[in-house]
């Protein structure tokens, strides 16, 4: 196990359930200015050192299943495909373009994705209640 492992998943835990309001990326950002303010701001100066020390993003997309501790690590392991969503779903846009102008032909101007929890268990959730296997 990876000696910062367990540090990291102490620190990162919390980390790991925020999601969304992020702002828009910028290209310049001034000099000790901040986006942040309040709990926020603090959450930043209590944890961003450590996680950058830690390499934290670095190893997410590395898959290193490590950051999410013994007891997660298993689980991790079969989760972090998502990291490479980008470029692996670039060669999938042809074929969903296809399907989108098949189904406007067929007068679908509707489409309902459902799934719970993370991205990685809505492909499971559709695939068993259709009951086909992934």
């Amino acid at each position: 196990m990876n000696p910062t492992a367990t540090a990291s998943t102490m620190r990162i835990a919390p980390l790991l359930r925020l999601s969304g309001n992020c702002p828009p990326r910028r290209t310049a950002f001034p000099a000790g200015a901040s986006l942040a303010s309040g709990a926020a701001q603090q959450a930043i100066e209590q944890h961003v050192r450590v996680l950058v020390e830690d390499r934290v993003a670095t190893r997410i997309f590395a898959k290193d299943a490590s950051l999410w501790g013994p007891e997660a690590e298993s689980e991790a392991a079969i989760r972090l495909g998502w990291v490479e969503a980008a470029a692996v779903s670039r060669a999938l846009v042809g074929g969903i373009l296809e399907l989108r102008d098949a189904f406007r032909a067929e007068g679908v101007s509707r489409i309902v994705l459902c799934g719970m929890g993370g991205s990685s268990l809505a492909p499971e959730v559709i695939a068993g209640t259709a009951g086909v296997g992934l």
